[in-house]
């Protein structure tokens, strides 16, 4: 972005992807909710539709002075789009009535490739619960297990916005609040660097610990997730500081941007960078969109914030926490592996509408993919390895060669797919969309959120594709199913 007028419009964006994101919900739920709640449902639905016709006229008004910039009021621009997206998290508070269609098996998935395979390699036993929740936060709880009867049998649960169940890239935040189950291990490590800090912090130490609380969990999901973790954060904060400031600090989380600084630290130490437009990376990208984020409420906030001052002493144990971090996270776990040639191809996947690591979808439906999905989900969660050979041998061996057509010769990560979705969605959904901004139509609106929806519906399907190459690597390393499987394919 070069301008304070891009990053208003960047703003209106992000306000135009929620109302089609809770028009969608609504719509679905006037058909799911008790009819005793229809009529707050199409109250909410209607207050949504208002507030999309509200921004329309700002955006429009604020589009027919692109000639004249010096007569922007961009005050009343950064207000109004605050004003709408205020009004979206209140609406997404009275979300109790939306239930249905908020469980979808490639969120599942997701948990079981980044939390579950985590706490494996972190040496824990953990079983990560999503909850959807009304408020439009990430939180994490741990939940005593009843069945457990003890205390030590502790049930992580993260708590996801119902307006993002469906919408991989915006799952990223769920492994930050994983971290903040790993109390155990971070605890300990913090409570020494504060301990033998060779400089005073400054501030009080409970307030040094919470805020490396905080970086903690940033570092470890940005190891697990490389910039697709930074870019959600980002959008994130662009979203709910509509009326808190951008550069807000409290007794429990640090200002963003010394987390946003942490995190890019890390990226550019252990050399993750992903190619964004042949020119810069990812996460230079989206650090300097912060930047500009910031600028703007310099410029147009009535009440201007304060921009934090990293404490020098805090600034040292942020490092110190760095090197912890990364000596801490098996080298199996860190999202390294990005090659922007396979970036770039993953992109190109997306834009024809193929699932990530998917062939060409005319050769296999996509629903079939889902289902095979599915059954070997069951298959991996219920048989030991030996009894899982005898079931796919003697009962799903036509099952197994469809997975082996389904995906490529090489396995994606889930890192690979949050981050060429970032890229592709950057690419091809919101710069076209702040270009047709200028001179906005119905249109134009309309098809940003099918790009929107479609995106969404092709990253669920790659989560999948990718799922399916880990376990057929895992499956086919047992002498019977490769076998059977050889014989089956005519191999």
């Amino acid at each position: 972005m070069t301008s304070p007028r891009d990053v208003l419009k960047f703003r209106a964006l992000l306000a135009f992807e929620r109302i089609g994101r809770l028009e969608r919900l609504l719509s679905e739920a006037l058909t799911e909710a008790p009819r005793s709640s229809t009529g707050v449902v199409r109250a909410l639905l209607s207050r949504v539709r208002y507030l999309e016709a509200r921004l329309v006229k700002t955006t429009r008004d604020f589009s027919s002075l692109a000639a004249r910039p010096e007569k922007i009021d961009g005050s009343r621009v950064l207000t109004d789009v605050a004003a709408v997206l205020n009004d979206l998290q209140a609406i997404h508070e009275r979300l109790a009535f939306v239930s249905g269609g908020l469980r979808n098996a490639q969120l599942e998935l997701f948990v079981t490739a980044v939390f579950e395979d985590a706490a494996v390699r972190l040496k824990r036993r953990l079983t990560v619960g999503v909850v959807p929740s009304d408020r439009y936060e990430f939180e994490q709880h741990k939940v005593i297990d009843d069945l457990g009867g003890s205390l030590r049998d502790q049930s992580p649960t993260v708590f996801l916005p119902k307006l993002e169940f469906d919408n991989p890239l915006h799952w990223a935040p769920l492994v930050h609040e994983f971290g903040h189950t790993l109390d155990d291990i971070s605890g300990p490590l913090i409570d020494g660097l504060i301990r033998d800090a060779a400089a005073p912090t400054g501030f009080d130490s409970d307030v040094a610990k919470s805020w490396l609380t905080e970086i903690f969990c940033d570092l470890l999901a940005t190891h697990l997730l490389g910039p697709a973790y930074l870019t959600s954060f980002v959008e994130f904060v662009a979203c709910t500081s509509s009326s808190d400031v951008i550069e807000a600090s409290s007794a429990t989380h640090p200002a963003h941007r010394f987390r946003i600084t942490a995190i890019k630290g890390l990226l550019r130490s252990n050399g993750v960078s992903v190619a964004y437009g042949g020119i810069d990376s990812l996460s230079e990208k989206i650090g300097g969109l912060f930047e500009e984020l910031a600028e703007v409420e310099q410029t147009y906030r009535d009440v201007k914030p304060r921009i934090y001052a990293e404490p020098v002493g805090f600034r040292a144990l942020r490092r110190a926490l760095m090197e912890k971090t990364d000596n801490l996270i098996p080298p199996a776990l860190r999202a390294v592996g990005f090659r922007n040639r396979n970036i770039a191809t993953f992109c190109q996947r997306l834009q024809d509408g193929i699932p990530v690591g998917a062939v060409p979808a005319q050769e296999i439906a996509v629903a079939d993919v889902h289902a095979a999905s599915e059954r070997l989900r069951v298959a991996v969660e219920r048989f030991s390895p030996s009894d899982r050979a005898a079931r796919l041998s003697n009962a799903s061996m036509r099952n197994l060669n469809l997975l082996r057509r389904s995906v490529n010769e090489r396995a994606s990560s889930v890192a690979e797919v949050l981050n060429a979705g970032w890229i592709y969605k950057w690419a091809h959904i919101y710069e076209p969309f702040m270009i047709e901004l200028d001179s906005l139509r119905d249109t134009s609106i309309d098809r940003f959120k099918q790009s929107v929806r479609r995106l969404d519906e092709v990253l669920r399907s790659s989560i999948d594709t990718a799922y399916l190459a880990k376990q057929l690597q895992e499956l086919q390393s047992i002498p019977s199913v490769r076998k059977v499987g050889g014989e089956a394919s005519g191999e």
